[in-house]
């Protein structure tokens, strides 16, 4: 159907729990776009929550975790196509036949210079993803910028070839050598370049780079003082550790498509080690796609919701996560992430844009004995304020002093969850309301009831309009 014939409809909200609805029957509780939950060790995030809200998504899906309980809990429940990506420094467990084996090269999802510029920048940006303070908003300063232009004529460079790939980048970021300059003129004749040979040189032939700006950029860099050289050199190696890491693998699957995840029942697994030599790797993938949901916007009408379901959040850390969760709702794309603390995200994104993710994000639940006193105190805002009576008695005798004090009408500890099998939902604009959440097998029984019952009033609509079209004739 045609973008502009395509009926609006609203984006589906993960799962955060079940509530009650006026006829006495468990549905799921409304949310938002956008999710974190928090809850410390063994308080069930994963088989209470996280689980269940992959599992109940109704579109395409990326489910990223540092162990595999929550892939196999999701996968008897999502019976699409199914693809893992193994990050682990482990040999490859005997998984069902019906998950294919996948691993990430940059290189495969490139097809333009300007995608080998923003896949360099992302690149770049995400160096340190999953290391205390490894994320950053904008490149690092001089040596980022000089290591720019290099890196991405390496990226398109390998890109243009299918037998090149990120193997062959490997290489090439290696290799900084160049012609020896005319002892006269001081110029070197770039004619002589061996182009079939990795290096930077080779990257910007002109059966590479046609871009004249880029390659008179790397030339430049090239011909600098060795020691300024080698610093460009080291950034271009920061950024590819996680790809030299990949490398140790025995096994050679095939390479991941980013169309994969626009069929609708299409389902990601990511495993990625908690050590975060692999982290940039998945960090890189989800920026790649959120970036072909914003170049395939225009087919909104057809663009199927991805769900992004991240345990650990700060394991594999989505950049500039800010502003993605400010304009992810409009790209089709929906961030649910669990975390053991608020206080993880000021170690990765620094303590300034943890605020600022903290204060965007549209939907918190805060499970059991999770000490959010930040998102507490926000949720009685809107709860408004209240006059009270307050009462004092003398110590020596039996006067009593009685005043009136304006103040919260909810303390912020009110709000906490009771137990393990509650959670407390806060959506902006609410102090949010206690939530259901119990056992993964409970929910999906409980998921398939409601699914009936939905399916049941829907026929009894469809029944209705059928009777009444028929009375009109």
């Amino acid at each position: 159907m045609p973008a502009e014939q395509a009926e609006f409809k609203r984006p589906p909200q993960p799962f955060a729990g079940w509530t009650t609805s006026p006829n006495g029957i468990l549905v799921p509780a409304a949310t938002g776009p956008h999710i974190i939950g928090v809850a410390p060790p063994g308080t069930g995030k994963t088989r209470s929550w996280l689980a269940p809200a992959a599992a109940m998504w109704p579109s395409s899906c990326l489910i990223s975790s540092s162990r595999d309980d929550l892939m196999q809990l999701v996968l008897r429940r999502r019976m699409g196509p199914s693809q893992l990506l193994d990050l682990r420094p482990i040999d490859a467990p005997p998984y069902p036949d019906c998950i294919k084996r996948v691993r990430f090269d940059p290189t495969k999802c490139i097809t333009t210079f300007q995608e080998a510029a923003a896949c360099a920048r992302a690149m770049l940006r995400l160096a340190g993803a999953g290391q205390p303070g490894g994320i950053r908003s904008e490149a690092n300063g001089m040596w980022d910028d000089l290591a720019f232009a290099p890196l991405t004529c390496l990226l398109f460079a390998a890109a243009t070839e299918s037998t090149m790939g990120i193997d062959w980048v490997l290489r090439a970021a290696e290799n900084t050598s160049s012609p020896t300059p005319d002892k006269n003129t001081g110029e070197r004749d770039w004619s002589k370049v061996d182009a079939s040979e990795p290096g930077w040189a080779a990257s910007v032939d002109p059966r590479y780079c046609r871009n004249r700006i880029f390659r008179d950029r790397v030339r430049a860099v090239l011909c600098q003082e060795p020691r300024q050289r080698d610093s460009v050199k080291m950034t271009i190696s920061h950024a590819l550790t996680g790809w030299v890491m990949l490398s140790l693998a025995d096994d050679e699957p095939e390479d991941f498509d980013l169309s994969f995840l626009d069929d609708p029942h299409a389902t990601l697994y990511i495993l990625c080690p908690m050590a975060g030599d692999a982290a940039p790797v998945a960090s890189l993938l989800m920026e790649l796609l959120i970036n072909r949901r914003r170049a395939l916007l225009h087919q909104w009408g057809t663009l199927c919701q991805l769900g992004m379901f991240l345990d650990e959040l700060t394991n594999t850390p989505i950049a500039n996560l800010d502003g993605n969760i400010a304009e992810n709702r409009g790209l089709g794309v929906t961030i649910c992430g669990a975390v053991q603390s608020s206080s993880q995200l000021e170690v990765v994104y620094g303590p300034a844009r943890a605020h600022a993710i903290m204060d965007t994000v549209p939907a918190i639940m805060i499970m059991y004995g999770a000490h959010e006193e930040r998102w507490l105190k926000a949720a009685t805002y809107w709860e408004g304020k209240t006059t009270s009576s307050t009462h004092t008695y003398s110590n020596n005798s039996d006067e009593r002093t009685t005043g009136r004090e304006y103040r919260d009408m909810v303390d912020p500890s009110e709000l906490n969850p009771r137990n393990r099998f509650e959670a407390r939902l806060i959506i902006r604009g609410t102090a949010g309301a206690r939530v259901k959440i119990p056992d993964f097998t409970e929910s999906m029984a409980h998921y398939q009831e409601a699914a009936a019952l939905m399916r049941a009033e829907e026929a009894r609509r469809e029944q209705q309009k059928a009777r009444a079209a028929k009375r009109r004739r």
